[in-house]
């Protein structure tokens, strides 16, 4: 079986059809981007772009672990949706702490199918530590005064 001119293992393959069982056949598109991929859902259809240009290994557990986001949103997992403008640091904190949740789940599921790619969310996340959470609440804590939502007092 071959992923956009990429051969896959028989592990795959195999995970691959599985989630084919309860997702439907997804879109594969080649990204050039920084992120090793990304998902959406249009009209049903999951669309999944990677990069190819990872080694056999490393296109694999980012395809599962695309695959599964796919899954996710199959199953009704929530997602940030917003009115207010993507450069927004409120819409900003709802996006990063989304994917903190979403991948834990993500791993958690792919490791169970033989995909461990752990040392990828500890290299993302390697970064986010508690500094940086104070930094994002504080900046959430602004954000949501800014636009009126809340009471100074209260927040």
């Amino acid at each position: 079986m071959r992923i956009l001119k990429k051969s896959v293992s028989k592990h795959f393959e195999s995970f691959y059809k599985d989630i084919v069982d309860r997702i439907g056949v997804p879109k594969f598109c080649a990204t050039a981007t920084p992120a090793r991929g990304d998902c959406r859902l249009e009209n049903g259809v999951a669309i999944v772009r990677l990069r190819t240009d990872l080694n056999k290994s490393s296109f694999e557990q980012h395809a599962a672990h695309e695959l599964l986001h796919a899954l996710q949103l199959v199953e009704g997992w929530p997602r940030i949706v917003s009115s207010l403008p993507d450069e927004s640091p409120i819409v900003e904190l709802g996006i990063r702490l989304q994917s903190i949740v979403l991948d834990l789940s993500v791993e958690e599921r792919a490791k169970q199918m033989g995909f461990d790619s752990t040392q990828n969310m500890d290299a993302q996340y390697q970064n986010l530590n508690k500094e940086m959470l104070i930094q994002m609440l504080l900046l959430g804590r602004q954000s949501i005064l800014s636009i009126g939502l809340l009471n100074s007092d209260i927040v």
